[in-house]
C-alpha cells in the first residue's frame, strides 16, 4: 500500500533534526504521522522538539572487540 512510512532512519542526528523541522511545513506530524531516528546520539537529539529517538554505536567497544577477534 501507499502512504508515508512508519518511520524514517537518518544516517546522523543533524539530519534527522532538518527533517523534524521540515516536515510541519509540509503538514507532517512528528511523532503522529511519522518516527524520526537518528544514528549517532549527539546533543542535538534531546533539544529539537519533538525530541527524535537516536542511536548510539559504541563504536570504542566495537573496535576493542573488532581487534581482540582478529588479532
Amino acid at each position: 500500500g501507499g502512504g508515508a512510512p512508519p518511520a524514517i532512519i537518518a544516517s546522523k542526528d543533524l539530519i534527522a533534526v532538518g527533517i523534524v523541522l521540515r516536515f510541519p511545513a509540509d503538514g507532517v506530524n512528528v511523532p503522529g504521522d511519522v518516527s524520526v531516528i537518528g544514528f549517532d546520539n549527539t546533543l542535538i537529539a534531546p533539544v529539537v522538539t519533538p525530541p527524535i529517538t537516536s542511536i548510539r554505536i559504541p563504536r570504542v567497544q566495537l573496535g576493542q572487540v573488532a581487534y581482540a577477534v582478529c588479532c
